[in-house]
């Protein structure tokens, strides 16, 4: 037992020996803690600075400290020649050759210079040996060497001038393969136009114009043996369709109330014949009365006939159409009050086909009139905008800004009153010569941060890139970069861009955001594209898809209603892995098609009037790729998806051509007589132009925006 008395002076002697190991502890504490924040590199960096810089960077603390102590002199090498470069220069530090390479590797990405290869610390940044010259004077695509992050870019030179689709009909010795062969026309869906997209104005029976397979257009009647089509237009948003013959002369058909087909008029019988401008422009003239609906392919007038040029490019919008002629000019008609048909004047309607206005054009200059310089050869049309490209592989612009659509970085959003808003269209073509792509994608993917990722870098290359094919859908637009010369031992992949309204990520950047300048897909970059460059593209109302080099189509975007949008390109397994050869595609306001080298065509989507082409009595919708069997044998050269309708170009060579297109169908103007005077005794009416529905592409400003 032990007293309290000797408790108490056992806690006395015990005490000063605990004092002193308490001291002891916390001094020990007090001395890391001083070690680990003790200043040991320029700008204040503490051992615990380094110490978290070599975990990061994988790297020794002798390095980071050699890395922080050198000034930014680095040896600038590559990591893999690190061990060499420390023997060439005398040493056996392994790490501070690392250090070196880690450092100008770091100045390089930065644009600050630094020593260059095999040169020593204390040369100038400004110095270059003959090597880095040329690297960095190569302006184009972007590529990653495998020994360093820094980026290489490749000059590209382009397989140009870029062509028309067709061939011209002066150019007899153009033996070129890159056209589209010629052939008979043929159609599936509804020839009036009238009843497309107006539930009111469908009538409740079937009539001999509502084509519920591909049925062969006049062959005999319009279309003589000696007349074959060389080039088919029509779009997502259009209820009207244009087609060129082999001898340059447009013809077309369907809506026409504002006036897009230029100026119809039809006789007692209702057959439509185009004035000219100098002729009919009241409500009727000596040669008929006007009509809203052209009944059948009808010869368009316009002031190439004067010049005794040929038109070798068309294309067509909701209300407007725009032909390209032989010399390199446009002509537009049809609806403008967003400025779509490009004549730069602010006329609600062009009722005849007037002159294009081209500016910023490669001789005329920024904001100077360019005809002699920009040479027009394709055209696509969206729903209220048009795209011309050039033969040089430029872009120019006009109609509406509101989705971005023009690509020229703005929709120029202001307030005309309180409670309406417009938007900086534009009457004129204007050229568009930046092509952007995201930081992520600038750097590989290794941007992190949301809000640095959504920015937007111009590319390096941008005023000098080409572009070989366009196709607008509905309020965006996608272009595929022109083919590009392959020198030897290196291929190179064309880039595709697009830009304009985003909903259901129909611009193939996973997000649905609008944009209004060029960006670049990064999905279609890389490795599998390298053998397999994209070729073409080809875009519906909020959907889009490109054709690859080897025949395979990827998609993205949403046509049907009832699914699930495709946010990135994806390619079309069910094609591509039974070894389908695509060489035909386009998608409508709901429908897709696909037409192969051996003769399969192939859609899915909806169609209400039979745009599918299954038949009579069969299926008006399909989830899936499904087999048009009324094409099976024939070889389609070409497919247009319009709003209502399909075109087919069926090639028509051979006997094995000709026993095939036996068992299509076939409508003459004697089997449409009397529906050809049933329209013609239609009247105008007011707000002509104006659809119940949007042709299932969301109309509402706000879905995909920034």
């Amino acid at each position: 037992h032990i007293s309290h008395e000797e408790k108490m002076a056992r806690k006395k002697r015990s005490a000063p020996a605990a004092a002193t190991s308490a001291t002891a502890t916390s001094s020990a504490v007090r001395r890391r803690r001083n070690a680990s924040n003790a200043v040991v590199a320029p700008g204040g960096g503490t051992n615990t600075d380094v110490l978290n810089l070599s975990r990061n960077l994988d790297m020794s603390a002798d390095a980071v400290q050699a890395m922080l102590h050198c000034g930014g002199a680095g040896v600038r090498t590559s990591r893999r020649s690190a061990a060499a470069a420390a023997a060439a220069s005398g040493t056996n530090n392994a790490s501070s050759a690392v250090m070196s390479t880690a450092w100008s590797d770091f100045m390089s990405e930065e644009g600050m210079g630094g020593a260059t290869a095999g040169g020593s610390a204390s040369e100038p940044a400004t110095k270059r040996t003959k090597q880095d010259n040329d690297t960095s004077s190569n302006t184009t695509t972007s590529q990653k060497d495998s020994t360093s992050t820094a980026t290489v870019f490749v000059k590209h030179t382009y397989e140009l001038p870029i062509s028309p689709k067709m061939r011209n009909p002066k150019s007899k010795n153009d033996s070129s393969s890159s056209y589209t062969p010629p052939g008979l026309l043929a159609q599936t869906g509804t020839l009036d136009a009238a009843v497309v997209g107006r539930l009111a104005k469908r009538p409740a029976g079937r009539g001999v114009h509502d084509l519920e397979e591909p049925t062969l257009l006049f062959p005999t009647t319009i279309f003589t043996p000696k007349i074959k089509i060389a080039l088919i237009a029509t779009s997502s948003s259009s209820c009207h369709s244009i087609a060129v013959d082999i001898h340059g002369t447009p013809y077309g058909w369907g809506r026409n109330e504002c006036k897009q087909l230029g100026t119809i008029t039809a006789n007692a019988s209702g057959v439509p014949t185009a004035s000219s401008s100098n002729s009919a422009g009241s409500a009727s003239s000596g040669s008929g009365i006007l009509i809203a609906d052209i009944a059948v392919p009808t010869k368009l007038e316009g002031p190439w006939n004067i010049s005794k040029n040929v038109i070798v490019g068309a294309a067509v919008g909701k209300s407007h159409s725009i032909l390209v002629a032989d010399n390199g000019l446009a002509y537009a008609a049809g609806m403008n009050k967003r400025g779509e048909c490009g004549v730069n004047s602010s006329v609600d309607e062009v009722h005849h086909f007037r002159k294009c206005f081209l500016v910023g054009g490669t001789s005329g200059g920024e904001g100077k009139k360019a005809d002699d310089g920009a040479k027009a050869v394709q055209v696509s049309c969206g729903e209220n905008f048009s795209v011309i490209l050039s033969s040089q592989g430029h872009l120019y612009s006009a109609g509406s800004a509101e989705f971005g659509q023009l690509g020229n970085g703005e929709t120029g959003e202001y307030f005309v009153t309180a409670s309406k808003i417009a938007f900086a269209n534009s009457t004129k073509f204007e050229r568009r010569a930046i092509f952007v792509q995201s930081a992520a994608d600038a750097e590989g993917g290794l941007v992190t941060d949301s809000k640095d990722s959504a920015k937007m870098i111009p590319l390096p290359d941008s005023a000098d890139i080409a572009i070989g094919s366009i196709s607008c859908g509905k309020n965006h637009t996608i272009a595929v970069e022109a083919p590009i010369k392959e020198s030897p031992g290196q291929s190179a992949s064309s880039r595709v861009f697009s830009w304009g309204c985003g909903g259901y990520g129909c611009l193939g950047h996973n997000v649905q955001a609008d944009e209004y300048t060029p960006r670049l897909i990064s999905a279609l970059r890389g490795p599998l594209f390298a053998s397999n460059t994209p070729v073409r593209a080809a875009a519906g109302a909020q959907c889009s898809m490109i054709l690859t080099k080897n025949g395979h189509v990827y998609y993205w975007g949403k046509h049907r209603q009832g699914t699930e949008a495709t946010m990135r390109p994806t390619l079309i397994d069910a094609l591509a892995n039974n070894m389908h050869v695509v060489t035909a595609f386009s998608a409508g306001s709901q429908t897709v098609f696909c037409s192969t080298k051996n003769a399969v065509t192939v859609s899915w989507g909806q169609g209400t009037h039979g745009e599918l082409g299954y038949g009579l009595g069969k299926a008006k919708s399909s989830a899936k790729p499904q087999f048009v069997e009324k094409l099976d044998k024939c070889l389609v050269s070409d497919v247009a998806c319009g709003y209502g309708h399909t075109l087919f170009l069926i090639r028509d060579e051979d006997e094995e051509d000709k026993n095939a297109l036996k068992k299509m169908k076939k409508l003459e103007t004697d089997d449409v007589a009397a529906f050809m005077a049933e329209v013609a005794g239609r009247k105008i009416a007011a707000g002509a132009g104006d659809d119940d529905g949007d042709g299932g592409g969301g109309k509402k400003r706000g879905k995909g925006k920034k």
